[in-house]
């Protein structure tokens, strides 16, 4: 996707939603387009938690931003033999492949080479990719994407805008956890430990998780976990959000974390997931961020979520959100206010019907008040299946 006549190309954005057939509604998933030459390289990811039935897929694309030169990809060929280094991508390709979940053991590294180009080349293509997991009964996909490259010092501290594990009158809601650890020459092989620190209105609770170089840490329910180390919460009925840090130089940089929620409606057959973000200190925004394709009509709702990244005795921020039209962008609205403590978050529950609109429109979230940072997302739920559709926020850069 190109913008044409733009003084600065990052006020535009692209995102696609992929859905199909389920229960009477639609079970969906989204991409967020990504800026060009913003994942060249390589890439670590985790595969979300397995699911009985479930299919897993791993899908690789290469850009057309560089040159017309092949890419060759590489992966553990002891987790995903089908990807090898003697079968190229040509430029502007897409390939899957359905991976044994039982030889996916811990974090994948994938790595692209272009040959007659060096690594520091600026024409090289961006590799980009994701798994999706499908669920067994409903279809839903459920995606986590290559994260975009960050400096080390800026993945020190890293966030989860929301764990929960909650009833309401459209289903059960419960979050599953994945961690690994990154891989970086000269790191121990033997388990690392990372702080997990809860926060909601009742306060805050740390404790460590170890986690090996080459295996995964497994949650299936993040209540149950909390509960277990000793989070003062009903599992049942929990709304907060996760830092994770280290007392190492480095922090929390080479943890990996997979977050999804999984939505079980009144009479499902199965869940549908969808995989929340996991963002890293450098990517927190300042002044404002835009939460693009919200939608609400007689077949779907949004909801608008907030949360305040700092850590405990750090800055509160007060936040506004305005709404614009999908057409023409003009303003349709504006939310009330809302102050977040450090590790706080809120939601706005259909914030359309809120001022009266119905239809397609993006949201732009920003600083009125206080000096904190903070984290956003948007949610689009089919109102049949309770299917969410994520989308993250983009930062004012």
């Amino acid at each position: 996707v190109e913008f044409d006549g733009l003084s600065d190309d990052r006020e535009a954005w692209a995102a696609v939603r992929v859905f199909s057939s389920s229960e009477g509604g639609t079970a969906g998933t989204s991409l967020l387009g990504s800026e060009a030459g913003s994942l060249a390289g390589a890439a670590t990811l985790l595969r979300p938690i397995r699911a009985p039935g479930s299919r897993l897929h791993l899908a690789l694309a290469t850009s057309r931003d560089g040159n017309d030169v092949p890419t060759w990809a590489s992966a553990d060929p002891r987790q995903v033999p089908e990807i090898s280094a003697s079968r190229p991508l040509p430029a502007g390709s897409f390939l899957q492949v359905d991976p044994d979940t039982s030889k996916l053991f811990g974090p994948l590294r994938i790595e692209a080479s272009t040959l007659w180009l060096s690594p520091f080349d600026d024409a090289r293509n961006d590799l980009l990719g994701y798994f999706v997991r499908n669920d067994g009964a409903t279809n839903d996909g459920t995606v986590v994407p290559f994260e975009e490259p960050d400096v080390l010092p800026g993945r020190r501290t890293r966030f989860l805008p929301s764990a929960v594990g909650v009833t309401s009158e459209h289903g059960r809601y419960r979050t599953e956890l994945t961690f690994g650890r990154r891989e970086r020459w000269g790191m121990p092989e033997t388990g690392l430990t990372f702080s997990v620190t809860y926060r909601d209105e009742k306060g805050a609770s740390t404790f460590p998780v170890a986690v090996d170089l080459d295996s995964l840490v497994e949650v299936p329910d993040a209540g149950e976990w909390l509960v277990a180390n000793g989070v003062p919460i009903d599992p049942n009925d929990f709304t907060g959000t996760l830092t994770f840090s280290s007392d190492r130089t480095e922090g929390a940089a080479d943890l990996l974390v997979t977050a999804v929620v999984q939505a079980r409606g009144t009479g499902a057959a199965g869940d549908y997931g969808v995989s929340v973000p996991v963002v890293s200190e450098v990517r927190w925004a300042d002044e404002r961020a835009v939460v693009a394709g919200l939608r609400e009509d007689a077949g779907f709702r949004s909801n608008v979520a907030v949360a305040n990244p700092e850590p405990d005795g750090g800055p509160v921020v007060t936040l506004e959100v305005t709404l614009h039209q999908a057409s023409d962008g003009s303003v349709i609205g504006i939310l009330p206010q809302v102050t977040l403590l450090p590790g706080r978050q809120f939601q706005w529950n259909r914030p359309l019907s809120q001022i009266g609109y119905g239809g397609d429109a993006w949201a732009e979230v920003r600083r009125a008040g206080g000096s904190g940072r903070f984290v956003a997302y948007g949610v689009v739920n089919d109102n049949a299946t309770s299917d969410g559709t994520l989308l993250p926020m983009i930062p004012d850069r």
